[in-house]
């Protein structure tokens, strides 16, 4: 199959002729034109999201995850003591005081027992 692309998508620099894909952090916009599928745009994976090249469409960070800039191949996780509890973040939020969390990667926060307490961010 010869690559389906229009050269708004071939000759931008976003774009791997080797592969006829996006490279990572970039995707492909497919248009149907007369029953094929053709890459009619690139664009940069925005922030929140995650593209990891080829044909693949951008993805929403997972939870627990986020991704502050625009062109990102992978998410980063939130470190420990802070959380993500949504998809797309761009952040990730510090415990409030009195929780806690000591992973990476978490959804949410722990709340501390009665004998201890901590500072934000903990």
């Amino acid at each position: 199959d010869a690559c389906q692309a229009t050269s708004a998508v071939t000759g931008s620099p976003l774009f791997n002729a080797a592969t006829c894909g996006a490279n990572p952090g970039a995707y492909l916009v497919f248009t149907d034109v007369s029953g094929v599928q053709v890459a009619t745009a690139i664009s940069t994976c925005p922030a929140g999201s995650y593209c990891t090249g080829g044909t693949d469409p951008s993805a929403l960070c997972p939870p627990g995850h986020f991704s502050d800039v625009m062109g990102s191949a992978v998410c980063q996780s939130c470190s420990a003591g802070s959380f993500s509890a949504v998809e797309g973040s761009q952040v990730c939020q510090s415990c409030a005081a009195g929780t806690y969390n000591p992973v990476t990667g978490a959804t949410e926060c722990l709340t501390c027992n009665g004998t201890t307490n901590t500072p934000t961010g903990a």
